[in-house]
């Protein structure tokens, strides 16, 4: 059975997040990986990735917590036919992913966290300060769940590491020579 990896990044705009995972899926469709990226709306490298053979879904819904439902069919099914294994980007889908797709039989569930711990202590209103403690305090006791988790900074990593009590792995961005 062939492995299939799908990476999920709710805004794939151009630049940051974008941009790693464009790089890292090129890099690895050279080596006859099955890629899928799924976003939320538009795909802002869309053409490229199609050019290469990687496939673009773009779901047309606004909330990620709406769009987990509709990325845990498409992972049930390519898990009937591939070793599956899905990287989630960006800390809010992180967390939803460790909280509602972990129970899939067949998946392995790798999260790449970008975000620092103190990014969700600084705030400038009263619902961002709820938000970012929320997200704070499921990451803290949901990302143990998955079956990896990898930051893109020794000290991210590190960081992370003591609030999920297990080790995050660091894996620094791909970059082009």
């Amino acid at each position: 059975m062939k492995n299939s990896l799908i990476f999920f990044l709710p805004h794939f705009i151009i630049g940051g997040a974008g941009n790693s995972i464009k790089n890292i899926a090129l890099l690895l469709r050279r080596q006859k990986v099955k890629i899928t990226i799924i976003s939320l709306g538009k795909n802002h490298y869309r053409s490229e990735l199609l050019k290469n053979k990687i496939k673009i879904i773009e779901l047309n819904i606004k909330r990620t917590i709406f769009a987990i439902f509709y990325i845990k069919i498409i992972l049930r099914e390519e898990s009937k036919k591939f070793h599956t294994y899905f990287i989630s980007n960006i800390n809010y889908a992180n967390v939803l992913t460790s909280i509602f797709l972990t129970s899939i039989k067949n998946i392995r569930i790798i999260l790449i966290e970008r975000t620092p711990v103190q990014e969700l202590f600084f705030h400038n209103s009263l619902l961002e300060f709820v938000k970012k403690r929320f997200i704070y305090y499921l990451a803290a006791n949901f990302y143990k769940k998955a079956n990896a988790v990898i930051g893109n900074s020794k000290n991210l990593s590190k960081d992370w590491s003591k609030i999920i009590n297990r080790t995050v792995r660091t894996i620094y961005p791909i970059t082009e020579i």
